[in-house]
């Protein structure tokens, strides 16, 4: 398992699900990256989660 935190911009995001995103950043020290976000457009989430925003980001993740 792997994982990283990093600065990055919002480049993009997609519905998925109910309350889901899609989102795709591009980080300073990582290149580009998309992941799910839980929640991103809830009420709460739904500010940090738009293109051009400048957010900190905890990425984990497995490779098989």
């Amino acid at each position: 398992m792997e994982h990283w935190q990093d600065q990055g911009i919002v480049l993009s995001v997609r519905g998925h699900g109910e309350s889901g995103a899609i989102v795709s950043l591009l980080t300073a020290q990582h290149g580009r990256h998309a992941g799910y976000v839980h929640g991103a457009r809830s009420s709460r989430k739904q500010g940090l989660c738009e293109a051009g925003n400048l957010v900190e980001v905890g990425l984990e993740f497995t490779r098989e």
